[in-house]
């Protein structure tokens, strides 16, 4: 895994050895993570947090209200980490193959440390707005690469080619729950998703797709020559309507 960390995931953790020792802590915690995140100049998590307004210091500051400063002190080195930051690690980079991106920046660190429910830099995070639907939307428009395919596909005609969809990335907007009898709002603001295309069938003039998603809500159906996808589960049977934006080739860092 750490040899698909960019560039600024890997001052990120860097940062973070510094942090641990500062608050005299003997172990990088998911706290380290986000401060040495916050410190990273112009990297993507810290665009998106400005683009939603959060303001550094005041992390900084919430998470040094929420944690202990320790009572030794403790020199720098290769301090371990704890386990919460290891699921963080873990769930950035599901959340970078959803992307399709072969690589773990701090767009994906961000979402992960929002993903991972009860720890001290999801609760600062998620106390200043950062909802993990409302960031990842953020991080997917910033992550510009996915939309750029000059050959991307906007519409599946009918005699598209099946095995050229697997592995693609698709972009779509997810717009109502239709099980929930949900009304569509214009002041409501959609939210893009990306997903990698695992397998895919066609019959009666539909596609039916299966994507990598980080929830139950993995299935895709879209009809031929039409943009309109519902979005359903295998689990909660729950159906939403959504928009087709394209279909491109996954792009990776370098290219």
């Amino acid at each position: 895994m750490f040899d698909r960390f960019d560039d600024n995931v890997k001052k990120t953790m860097a940062l973070a050895r510094e942090a641990a020792p500062r608050l005299n802590h003997e172990y990088i915690g998911t706290e380290h993570i986000l401060l040495g995140l916050i410190h990273c100049e112009n990297c993507t998590a810290v665009q998106v947090l400005r683009k939603m307004n959060i303001a550094l210091a005041e992390i900084k500051i919430r998470v040094e209200s929420l944690k202990r400063i320790g009572h030794s002190t403790v020199s720098i080195g290769q301090l371990p980490f704890s386990q919460r930051s290891k699921n963080v690690l873990e769930l950035a980079m599901k959340e970078a193959e959803n992307m399709g991106h072969n690589y773990l920046g701090t767009g994906h660190l961000l979402l992960g440390l929002i993903r991972e429910e009860g720890c001290i830099a999801g609760q600062v995070l998620l106390g200043l707005g950062a909802d993990l639907a409302a960031t990842r939307e953020k991080v997917t428009s910033l992550l510009a690469v996915i939309f750029s395919d000059p050959d991307a596909i906007t519409i599946l005609t009918q005699d598209f080619p099946l095995h050229e969809l697997v592995g693609r990335i698709i972009v779509f907007s997810h717009l109502a729950d239709l099980s929930a009898g949900e009304l569509v709002s214009e002041e409501r603001e959609d939210t893009v998703i990306a997903a990698t295309i695992l397998s895919c069938a066609k019959s009666a003039g539909k596609f039916f797709i299966r994507i990598a998603s980080p929830d139950d809500m993995n299935y895709l159906t879209i009809k031929a020559d039409d943009d309109e996808i519902e979005l359903g589960g295998s689990v909660h049977r729950r159906v939403y309507r959504g928009t087709l934006i394209r279909i491109v080739k996954p792009r990776y860092k370098g290219d």
